[in-house]
């Protein structure tokens, strides 16, 4: 479909309606399509990428901050990048790249698209983004303390949706009107099953960081059971059959809160998955079959099918570090097509 027909649509639609705010609609501009789609895919980059030195434990692998090593960051010898120094001053310099893209991004939307809400975006992903790069300066010079770290992980997330958000403005789908089928209850309705799946995701995110940066991402190492139990339980046989299967792959005993915190994640996991498929259903079955909410509801389903089977691996692989980034980067893109779905429901309100 050129964009012709989707503009010769959606005022139409305005037409049809009687609204007079669609009137004034511009053809896209390609260059903040492009700016912004590769803003998204350079975010969702440095999240796995920040999952590598969380993987290879390399957090501290540079010392200090934001010189590295004593020297200017951007000039440190490649020939020193070895060990967990090639993961932690690698993300710092991606980081760095993101940030100024992100500006980029913000200026050419203020010079080339005259609504209010990509302009406000734009300004708060720049906020955003420098004060998730403070965040990640602090997590070196406190010496990685849990609270900081976490709040480091999830401001990330909050930074993709934003950078999301942004391509979804300069998109088609913004500009077409929900299908005629689709009352606007049944919108409101499927929004907030969107928006209650993203709640969802955003504590199973939550646990999963907390998990992670208590070292209990590897407290049970079996899977589907859980200690040998296929219900959840911190007993005294659960915590000795998980510190049997971690000696004999030579990791240290685990603890009740450990194995708590990885039972909270696996358990949260389940409900998630089972939000999703009830979605989907809601989705495939009623007025939204065939519509582009319908369409990134399937993609939010194949993503998160991904990222149970990544899970899986994680655990039995004994958390290889690649594996266990991809699980991270696909659990920011779970939440990042669970917002495609919300925005999707929105579309016809986001013209101005």
């Amino acid at each position: 479909m050129t964009t012709a027909t989707i503009v010769s649509r959606a005022v139409s639609t305005s037409a049809v309606t009687g609204s007079d705010s669609k009137s004034h609609i511009t053809a896209i501009d390609p260059l903040l399509r492009a700016l912004t789609g590769l803003l998204s895919l350079s975010c969702l980059l440095l999240i796995f990428v920040g999952g590598l030195v969380k993987s290879h434990e390399a957090g501290l692998s540079v010392p200090d901050w934001p010189t590295t090593y004593g020297d200017n960051m951007f000039l440190f010898p490649y020939q020193l990048w070895i060990g967990g120094i090639f993961y932690e001053h690698g993300h710092r310099l991606l980081a760095s790249g993101v940030g100024l893209m992100t500006v980029i991004v913000a200026l050419a939307t203020f010079m080339r698209d005259k609504r209010r809400l990509p302009r406000v975006l734009s300004i708060i992903a720049v906020l955003t983004v420098i004060l998730q790069g403070t965040l990640g300066g602090l997590t070196v010079l406190y010496r990685l303390p849990p609270a900081i770290s976490i709040c480091h992980g999830l401001l990330a997330q909050s930074f993709f949706l934003i950078t999301i958000s942004l391509y979804f403005l300069q998109s088609n789908l913004y500009r077409l009107s929900a299908a005629p089928a689709v009352s606007q209850p049944q919108l409101r309705n499927g929004r907030k099953h969107a928006a209650m799946i993203i709640a969802l995701l955003y504590f199973q995110l939550l646990a999963g960081a907390v998990m992670r940066h208590n070292g209990a991402g590897m407290a049970l190492l079996d899977f589907p059971t859980m200690g040998g139990n296929w219900l959840p339980s911190i007993s005294s046989e659960v915590i000795d059959r998980a510190n049997a299967l971690r000696a004999a792959v030579n990791l240290p005993a685990t603890t009740s809160l450990a194995v708590t915190l990885h039972l909270i994640h696996r358990l949260g996991g389940f409900v998630v998955a089972l939000a999703i498929g009830w979605l989907l259903l809601k989705l495939a079955r009623g007025p939204f079959h065939g519509t582009p909410t319908h369409r990134a509801g399937v993609i939010l389903g194949i993503l998160t099918g991904l990222q149970i089977a990544l899970g899986i691996g994680s655990i039995l692989s004994v958390r290889e570090p690649f594996l266990t980034s991809f699980h991270v980067a696909t659990g920011a893109a779970v939440l990042g097509a669970a917002l495609w779905v919300l925005l999707s429901t929105f579309r016809e309100k986001l013209i101005d």
